[in-house]
């Protein structure tokens, strides 16, 4: 389906200095591109992301942010305890940053953590509601810190039975909607559970862009879970990088999906006169083939062609 006429999570999971966040009433519509992270937490002091994260939020369900509160914005609202950053998956987010900036490394990151953690290190359960709060507050905020994409490498595979199995949560539905009316594309991973037939949630909401993940050697990800009537685009679904020191790998469609909005906000960059219907478009009609044993398609994502488009 072309879905961009439509206008408890599981991973697929934190502090900025004062002065990268101290100059933000300057950052203006004529900045740099900014992309919306929405994960679990980030240690955005580390040197690696050059300043890149100018923005922290912390928007949770639970007193769980670093001032104890349900809810925190500015230096260190991402943060978690640093015995816990690098555990239980709360490394996600800071692989999925570090991704985006390989990607384009032109763009900002606002970086907001939706995930909480238990006394133990462990990951809470995230609501729905935090979803959709997170999605609402970019909307929000859009024009304050340029944001020209948001993506959320976050799902669950716990569908509905049926063909119209995806679940039905009307308020991320409706801060989906709104942002695409606003022109902010929302990226999800189509999930990484070997399904050819069904994709994650909230990646099967229609108003979404969602992104499935080819491997390698240029082939559809067996992981990739996929549904030829709701999955958008396919991109390198691969990072290897360092994070927090240390050589990192990840596959799967969380990398995918953060690929897919780095380009994006790369191609519209390149060419800010289109809208968020021409850039699809485009994205759509320069796409590559690409297959796997369960699954061909001619959605591959290709800059390359985009930009020459």
């Amino acid at each position: 389906m072309n879905k961009k006429i439509t206008a408890v999570l599981i991973a697929a999971i934190l502090a900025v200095p004062v002065t990268a966040q101290a100059n933000i009433k300057n950052r203006t519509i004529d900045s740099a591109p900014t992309l919306a992270v929405i994960d679990t937490a980030i240690n955005s002091s580390d040197p690696s992301f050059n300043g890149k994260v100018i923005y922290e939020v912390c928007i949770l369900v639970t007193n769980n942010c670093a001032n104890g509160q349900q809810s925190m914005e500015g230096p260190g609202a991402a943060n978690i305890p640093s015995e816990f950053i690098s555990k239980n998956g709360f490394d996600h987010g800071s692989i999925m940053v570090t991704s985006a900036l390989t990607e384009n490394p032109s763009m900002n990151i606002v970086f907001i953590r939706i995930v909480g953690y238990k006394a133990n290190g462990a990951r809470d359960n995230t609501p729905t509601n935090s979803v959709a709060n997170a999605i609402s507050w970019v909307v929000a905020n859009k024009d304050r810190f340029n944001i020209k994409a948001i993506n959320m490498s976050q799902g669950h595979h716990n569908l509905r039975a049926g063909t119209d199995y995806c679940p039905k949560i009307p308020a991320v539905d409706a801060a989906v909607e709104s942002a695409v009316s606003s022109s902010i594309p929302v990226f999800f991973p189509t999930g990484n559970n070997w399904d050819s037939a069904r994709i994650d949630w909230p990646s099967c909401i229609p108003a979404s862009i969602s992104v499935g993940g080819i491997d390698d050697n240029g082939y559809v990800g067996g992981y990739s879970n996929n549904d030829n009537l709701l999955v958008d685009f396919f991109a390198k679904g691969t990072f290897n990088g360092t994070v927090f020191g240390k050589p990192t790998r990840m596959v799967g469609t969380s990398v995918s999906s953060t690929v897919a909005a780095s380009n994006w906000i790369k191609l519209s960059t390149l060419k800010p006169g289109l809208t968020y219907t021409q850039i699809y478009d485009l994205f759509a009609s320069t796409s590559t083939s690409a297959y796997s044993a369960k699954v061909k398609t001619n959605r591959v994502m290709n800059f390359g062609a985009a930009s020459n488009g």
